[in-house]
């Protein structure tokens, strides 16, 4: 509790909870993680363990770095402020991108961003496919920012809501949506 780690190595820990602490550099996580509140990775984090919300308890866990996901990430908020890759499992109540600038997502087939929300919170924010991508979210709020599939596969069931998709290669298992606007390769 209250803590700032700084390291550029392998963290592990084993059934351990953490809340407002702050973890910092290019660094690997192993083991189980249980990230209560106040929580903030910084720098790249490279996931290889578990990390989840403390059972009973709605808290965020806000990125600010990069995250490259091979274990399992299932948490009740997640804030992403910039880069994230998906290669194991996603699932979170909801996932925020924060900030105004472009973020870059990318998974590898059967690893898709799972949950119940997505959400761009600012207008000018772009979240930019860095390969096919699969949405699992119930719901994707845009807030009127663009997903630009930058000429990949969106494979999808979900809702979109009040924003623009742009440069998509091909839509498979098109989801539904509101109030959005299509440009490019539709």
């Amino acid at each position: 509790t209250n803590a700032r780690i700084s390291s550029n190595d392998t963290l592990t820990f084993n059934n351990t909870i953490i809340s407002s602490v702050i973890i910092n550099g290019n660094y690997y996580l192993k083991g189980t993680t249980y990230a209560f509140s106040n929580n903030v990775m910084k720098g790249t984090v490279t996931n290889l363990g578990s990390i989840i919300n403390l059972p009973g308890y709605s808290t965020i866990l806000t990125i600010e770095g990069d995250i490259i996901n091979y274990g399992s990430l299932q948490h009740s908020e997640v804030h992403l402020i910039r880069n994230a890759a998906n290669y194991g499992t996603w699932y979170n109540q909801m996932t925020r991108f924060i900030g105004a600038n472009e973020k870059q997502i990318v998974i590898t087939p059967g690893h898709p961003f799972d949950g119940v929300q997505m959400r761009i919170e600012d207008s000018a924010t772009t979240v930019k496919c860095g390969s096919d991508i699969e949405i699992d979210v119930d719901h994707f709020f845009m807030s009127n920012g663009k997903f630009d599939c930058n000429n990949f596969n969106l494979k999808t069931n979900s809702v979109f809501y009040d924003g623009k998709i742009i440069n998509t290669n091909d839509i498979i298992q098109h989801g539904y949506y509101a109030s959005i606007k299509f440009e490019d390769n539709i």
